[in-house]
Order: C-alpha cells, then sequence, then structure tokens
C-alpha cells in the first residue's frame, strides 16, 4: 500500500516539475504568460484549467474535478443555450435573445422567438401587409405566425393632423 502511495506522490512531483501540476489555488505553476485556455494567465498563470477564471470558467471549481467536463446540455433546438453548472454538473436550456438569427429549415433562414425558431419569412412583406395607414398606430408583425397588430402609439406622440398642419396622437388618432 506504501508503494503505490509514494509513486502517486513521485508523479505528481515529475508532473510538477514538468508545468503539468496545479498550486494550492487551483492555477497551474509557472509564470505569467499563457496560451489562452487559462484565463488570466493560461497554462502558465493564474488560471489553470480548474482555477480562478481556467477553462471550468469564471470562477473555477478551486481546483475541484469539473462536473460539466463530460455534460452534454444540448437540447437540439439552436434557440436556447446550452448551460453546465460546473457545481453541480446540472444542465438549464435559457432562451436565445429574441431576434438570433437561426435556421428554420434546410435553406431556410428564421429568427429565434421565445425559444423556437420560426421563418424570418413570415414577416418580410410585414411594412406594406401591416401597414393600416393611420399614423397613430405602430404596424407590427408577429414573427412565430406572421399576425399583424397596430397597438396605438403613445399618446403626444407627434402626427400630421393635415396636410402642413401638425398634431398629437391621443387613443390611437391624430387630433388638431
Amino acid at each position: 500500500m506504501m508503494k503505490h502511495w509514494s509513486g502517486v506522490v513521485v508523479l505528481g512531483l515529475a508532473l510538477t516539475a514538468f508545468g503539468c501540476g496545479e498550486t494550492a489555488n487551483g492555477g497551474n505553476i509557472g509564470g505569467s504568460g499563457g496560451d489562452g485556455d487559462g484565463g488570466s494567465g493560461g497554462m502558465a498563470g493564474s488560471g489553470g484549467m480548474a482555477g480562478s477564471g481556467g477553462m471550468a470558467g469564471g470562477g473555477g471549481t478551486g481546483g475541484m474535478p469539473d462536473l460539466c467536463m463530460d455534460v452534454d446540455c444540448s437540447d437540439g433546438n439552436e434557440c436556447t443555450q446550452d448551460v453546465c453548472d460546473p457545481a453541480d454538473g446540472s444542465c438549464s436550456n435559457p432562451n436565445e435573445t429574441d431576434n438570433t438569427v437561426c435556421e428554420f429549415a434546410e435553406g431556410v433562414g428564421g429568427v429565434c422567438t421565445a425559444g423556437v425558431c420560426v421563418d424570418a419569412m413570415l414577416c418580410a412583406d410585414a411594412a406594406t401587409r401591416c401597414d393600416d395607414n393611420n399614423q397613430c398606430t405602430e404596424n407590427l408583425c408577429e414573427p412565430a405566425d406572421g399576425v399583424c397588430s397596430n397597438p396605438a402609439e403613445p399618446d403626444d406622440t407627434a402626427c400630421e393632423f393635415a396636410e402642413g398642419v401638425g398634431g398629437v396622437c391621443t387613443a390611437g388618432v391624430c387630433e388638431d
């Protein structure tokens, strides 16, 4: 039993001597340079693979094993983010920001809406199709289904009451 333990210690010292060991704070032993995969110090600085900003992510786990190393959090949906919590290895899939570009169908562009990729072309003609010819309403198109809506502009929005005569919008109507 003692021979195996001493072999581990010798192996650890050898790895440390060749720059493969980690310090007590989780960073690799070495100078302040780096190769980019270790946060502030790369492989040779204060950021090691699981240290304070290394490959394990912001903050690392202080030398603890990376519980996300072999975890696949992909849900197959390009409109969600695939996130693994390094503290416990659990996955989450929050929605991407609305209007993030995605592929609706093979070769068909789309946009993410509430975590779903929808056909970007549903609102391609919205500028004319959704225009109700009322300057006191917005001309909106819902990307998820292409349905138009025309909610009132905020009260006191400037409008043209008559040709050359200014007015203000009130409850969706331009008044003098």
